[in-house]
C-alpha cells in the first residue's frame, strides 16, 4: 500500500535550474580525441576556505558538504581539497593528495567545489544509427575541470520494462585518461570530421577535458531500454563524488529526443522521503512528449502523477508528485523523474551537435515529507545543468 501522505505543510521554495544539452545522433566513436595537458581554470570553480582540521575528512575520504548555489541557481559538485598561496596579487592553488601534503602545507587550505554540469552525461551513437540498427555502440562523455583527480569513472546499467536494474560490468568503468577535443563525423566511413568540439562547448565553462567509455553491442530491439548512467570522480585524497545520474536510450539520437533528467540531492544518509514534489518550467521551444509510466518516473518514488500546463508567457509547466512504499533504498543525487522532450526542427541539425546550444529549465515549489508527514528541511535541492 502506498504511503499518500503527501501534504502541502509548508511551502520550501527554492528556485533552480536545469540545463539539458542532447550529445546524440550520428557521431563516431572513434579516433579525434586528443590526450590532454592538465589545465585548470580558477575563476569559475569556487574555492571555500576551512579553518579547521581537515585530517578527519581526509582519513575517510568524505566530502565536506557545500550547498550553495550560483547567481543563476546551478549547484556544485566538490574537486578536491587545495593548499592556497598568496604570490603577490595572485592566489595560487596545489591539489592536496592525501594527510602527509595537507600536513606539509604553507597557506591556507580551501575545498574546491566545480558547477555540477561539469560532472554530467552525453551520450553518442555509433554513427549512423536509424531505427532497427544492429549492435550498436553508444560512447557516453563526461568532462573534468582539471586532471587533479586520482581517476575518473562512469557507473552503467541496464534498467527493464518492470523496474529491475543490471549493472553492466562487475565494477565501475574508470580510467586516468582524458581528452582535449572530440572529433564529430558525419559518416561512419567519414575520413576527416565534420566539426571540432572543445570540452566547454559541450559541460559549460569549467569542463577542460573529456572523460569518456563505450557501452554495447546494443540491439535493434532494446533501443529503447533505458540506459542508466552516473559519471563520477576520485579526488586525490581518495574522496569519489557521483555526478548526476541520467537515463539514455538509443532511439533518442534518431528520434531527436532531449531527456531531462531531474536529479535530486536531498535524499541521502535515508533521511526516508516517503513523498514530494517539484514543478519544472521551460519556454525553450521544446515539445513536451511525456513521462513514461512506471521506470521512466524514476528511482526515488515508485508512483509519479505529473501534469501539464501553460503560464500566461506560453511557457510550458511540468507538475510532480511521487510517493512511494519503500523508504529503505534511496541513493543522493538520483533521478526523480525523467521528462523527454522533442527537439524543435531548427535545432535537430542533421544529428549534429550544436555548441554551446542549451536548454534551461526552472524547478521550483520542491517539498519533501517523510512517512509522519515531517518535513524534510534542507537546503542542498538543487538540480543542475544538462
Amino acid at each position: 500500500m502506498k504511503n499518500k501522505v503527501w501534504k502541502s505543510v509548508r511551502d520550501i521554495i527554492m528556485p533552480v535550474m536545469v540545463v539539458a544539452m542532447v550529445f546524440t545522433g550520428s557521431l563516431s566513436i572513434g579516433g579525434g580525441v586528443d590526450a590532454a595537458k592538465n589545465t585548470e581554470q580558477t575563476d569559475v570553480v569556487k574555492y571555500v576556505e576551512y579553518s579547521d582540521d581537515i585530517t578527519s575528512y581526509l582519513n575517510d575520504n568524505t566530502a565536506p558538504e557545500y550547498t550553495g548555489a550560483d547567481e543563476n541557481g546551478f549547484g556544485y559538485l566538490f574537486g578536491g581539497w587545495y593548499d592556497m598561496t598568496v604570490n603577490g596579487d595572485v592566489e595560487e592553488y596545489t591539489a592536496i593528495a592525501g594527510v602527509a601534503s595537507y600536513q606539509a602545507k604553507k597557506g591556507t587550505v580551501v575545498a574546491k567545489f566545480v558547477p555540477a554540469q561539469t560532472l554530467s552525461v552525453k551520450c553518442q551513437n555509433w554513427a549512423g544509427t536509424v531505427q532497427g540498427s544492429k549492435d550498436v555502440i553508444v560512447r557516453v562523455i563526461s568532462a573534468t575541470d582539471s586532471k587533479n583527480y586520482s581517476q575518473f569513472g562512469f557507473v552503467v546499467s541496464r534498467i527493464d520494462d518492470k523496474g529491475n536494474e543490471t549493472v553492466l560490468t562487475e565494477k565501475p568503468f574508470t580510467t586516468e585518461t582524458v581528452y582535449s577535443k572530440f572529433n564529430y563525423y558525419a559518416g561512419a566511413n567519414d575520413a576527416e570530421p565534420t566539426a571540432t568540439y572543445k570540452p566547454s562547448d559541450l559541460f559549460g565553462q569549467a569542463a577542460n577535458h573529456f572523460t569518456t567509455c563505450t557501452v554495447g553491442k546494443i540491439p535493434a530491439e532494446a533501443h529503447g531500454t533505458i540506459i542508466c548512467i552516473k559519471p563520477f570522480w576520485d579526488t586525490l585524497d581518495g574522496t569519489r563524488v557521483y555526478g548526476l545520474s541520467k537515463f539514455a536510450h538509443v532511439e533518442d539520437g534518431y528520434l531527436h529526443y532531449v531527456n531531462v533528467p531531474v536529479n535530486l540531492n536531498i535524499l541521502k544518509d535515508g533521511t526516508g522521503a516517503a513523498a514530494g514534489r517539484l514543478s519544472v518550467k521551460t519556454d525553450d521551444g521544446l515539445t513536451f512528449i511525456g513521462a513514461e509510466k512506471g521506470v521512466e518516473c524514476g528511482k526515488v518514488f515508485d508512483e509519479m502523477e505529473f501534469n501539464v500546463s501553460s503560464d500566461a508567457d506560453g511557457k510550458t509547466i511540468i507538475k510532480c508528485v511521487g510517493n512511494t512504499s519503500d523508504i529503505s533504498e534511496k541513493d543522493e543525487m538520483d533521478v526523480y523523474i525523467n521528462l523527454k522532450f522533442k527537439k524543435a526542427d531548427a535545432d535537430v541539425n542533421n544529428g549534429k551537435p550544436i555548441a554551446n546550444k542549451f536548454y534551461t529549465f526552472t524547478v521550483d515549489e520542491e517539498e519533501f515529507c517523510t512517512a509522519g508527514e515531517e518535513l524534510l528541511k534542507k537546503d542542498n535541492i538543487w538540480n543542475v545543468i544538462y
